[in-house]
């Protein structure tokens, strides 16, 4: 999918391949539960909306351990209170009357 870097090039700043990238986080979220081990961090609040979004939206490849992770943010107390703080406000937004 993505450009691959000259391999004396790969380890730098500045190169790398989305592919690689993807193949890294399946094979991390294979292993933990979490980006940093097994206690959810400030890592997963970002790192799981980026996966959630492009797996959502297809920037990103839908994988068995990106879905897992996933459910396993959905399933936290905060994201539902988030998410119901989002839907009430979308809720409010839409007309009273749709044509």
């Amino acid at each position: 999918m993505g450009l691959v870097p000259p391999p004396e090039k790969s380890a730098m700043v500045g190169y790398g391949s989305f592919d690689v990238v993807v193949d890294v986080l399946e094979k991390l979220f294979d292993e933990r539960d979490y980006a940093c081990g097994e206690r959810f961090t400030a890592c997963d609040v970002y790192l799981g909306s980026q996966i959630m979004w492009g797996t959502s939206f297809g920037t990103l490849p839908k994988r068995p351990s990106f879905q897992a992770y996933a459910d396993r943010l959905g399933k936290r107390e905060a994201y539902r209170r988030g998410k119901d703080i989002d839907n009430r406000l979308i809720a409010e937004m839409q007309p009273a009357n749709p044509a």
